[in-house]
């Protein structure tokens, strides 16, 4: 499983069977949750192919916070894989969710963004009236979960320094369009023993707003302390190569704002 998940590399199914446990059944229980797909065969027989992947994330001690070295946050986070992998491929969905499309993967960017909250967090807390009852984090367009999950495991290291966050409740909310995304985001929670409550929304709809406001009420106590947000960075057609959309980018001032 390290192999396929952490490694994103592919298994005989031979070798699967016999070394796996659970075996056949393990393996049907891997197709039946799209992790997982069955190559053509060819003289070697079948393989495994992983649809997913597994990314390991450490949130790294504050700065400013007490001096302990144990006060770290080892979390772990799947999603899709690269799109070039995926561009091969189909993702299963369900019957109830024909049009699913990939999830994005954790690159540089979105950890680039985890790295840079996480070193200004302390500072923006400290001027932070912290005298309520629910502090509230909102992640749009939020894939796998990754910014609000990062963003809630950093909250955590903060209660473990005896910080004043340490009395208030935290809530998060992730939204995305994308039905999958919200499964990875919900998984990921429970695999980093996270809560985070998921809602799907078109931010570009006209009851976007009036979605969210579904979820949490509304009123200056139900408003979010912390917005995440890691949209695609560009529309880009299917059919336009990706040659032509970095083109786009560097040459269209509309683009590049």
């Amino acid at each position: 499983l390290s192999t396929l998940f952490l490694l994103s590399s592919t298994v005989p199914l031979s070798l699967f069977t016999q070394v796996v446990v659970g075996g056949g059944d393990t393996l049907d229980l891997l197709l039946r949750l799209g992790l997982v797909y069955l190559s053509s065969g060819d003289q070697d027989g079948q393989w495994i192919v992983p649809l997913v992947h597994l990314f390991p994330l450490q949130i790294p001690q504050l700065p400013g916070t007490r001096d302990q070295h144990d006060l770290v946050n080892d979390m772990v986070f799947m999603t899709d894989l690269h799109p070039n992998v995926l561009s091969i491929t189909s993702i299963p969905s369900g019957l109830d969710c024909p049009d699913e499309g990939a999830v994005m993967y954790i690159g540089p960017d979105s950890t680039a963004l985890v790295h840079h909250l996480h070193a200004s967090l302390v500072a923006f807390l400290n001027n932070c009236n912290l005298d309520r009852p629910v502090f509230r984090i909102i992640d749009v367009c939020c894939g796998s979960g990754v910014q609000a999950l990062a963003t809630l495991g950093t909250l955590d290291l903060l209660r473990n320094s005896r910080h004043e966050l340490a009395a208030v409740n935290v809530e998060a909310v992730a939204v995305d369009v994308n039905q999958r995304a919200l499964r990875f985001t919900e998984f990921n929670a429970r695999l980093n023993r996270l809560k985070v409550t998921t809602l799907q929304s078109d931010l570009l709809a006209d009851d976007a707003v009036t979605s969210i406001e579904e979820i949490i009420g509304r009123g200056e106590s139900n408003k979010f302390d912390i917005l995440l947000a890691n949209p695609p960075f560009i529309p880009t057609p299917n059919l336009v190569s990706d040659d032509a959309a970095l083109s786009l980018r560097e040459t269209n001032p509309i683009a590049n704002n």
